[in-house]
């Protein structure tokens, strides 16, 4: 019964995805780089006056579900659609998982941990942007090598989901296991990302690691997914 309830809602999942996929190509995401920083920068204005308060986001997250569930009962005085209610709130807690804070805030853990690093990071924005106040362009990304190394050990060591679901439709033979078919997966991404492949020190903080990036560590980086399923807003 669980590998029925599991299979039902992830299959749900990726069939959403196939359908936001495209939204997630790079030409039409650098098409909204003008608007990612204007929004950017009045959400910078906005925390800088509220640096003394605290936020909680759940309560947002009651209101939009208590909105959807008052406009169905406004209109029919019934709830007619269960089906698609659940799918929201399904969506806010499978799809809709708040990684891009989560991979900030542990970002700024490892540098405020690491003061070399940090130091390293600011001094990699000071050579791209200097002390102007500019827009960042999709050409200054490629130039952020550092910065980048950052972020994708920050993924390694602490990916936004612990594990990832597969189904195996066929029987395939790994090196020393067969896993039979038909049946789902549960596959390790916290301990792919410290496999021995990342070296003696993979337990660690080594942002240099990518700059020199092997390709079989490339492959055992999960925090992504891996495959055909990888997540669209790599």
């Amino acid at each position: 019964m669980g590998e029925a309830m599991a299979g039902k809602l992830f299959n749900n999942v990726y069939s959403q995805r196939r359908m936001i996929a495209p939204a997630f190509s790079l030409p039409i995401l650098h098409g909204y780089l003008g608007v990612f920083n204007t929004e950017a920068r009045e959400l910078v204005q906005i925390l800088y006056t509220r640096t003394d308060t605290t936020l909680s986001i759940l309560p947002y997250i009651k209101d939009v579900i208590f909105k959807i569930i008052s406009i169905e009962l406004s209109e029919n005085n019934m709830l007619t659609y269960y089906k698609e209610i659940k799918e929201e709130v399904d969506t806010f807690i499978v799809a809709g998982y708040d990684t891009c804070s989560l991979v900030l805030t542990n970002t700024l853990m490892c540098l405020g941990t690491y003061p070399e690093a940090q130091e390293r990071v600011h001094e990699d924005i000071q050579t791209v942007f200097g002390d102007t106040d500019r827009d960042v362009e999709k050409e200054d990304l490629s130039q952020l090598l550092y910065s980048e190394a950052v972020i994708k050990e920050t993924l390694r060591l602490y990916p936004p989901g612990d594990f990832l679901l597969r189904y195996c439709d066929k029987e395939v033979q790994l090196s020393n296991y067969r896993m039979p078919a038909n049946i789902h997966l549960i596959v390790n991404t916290y301990g792919m990302n410290q496999d021995p492949v990342w070296g003696p020190d993979a337990v660690h903080f080594r942002p240099d690691r990518w700059l020199v990036l092997k390709p079989e560590q490339s492959n055992a980086f999960g925090s992504f997914s891996i495959g055909k399923r990888i997540c669209p807003g790599e």
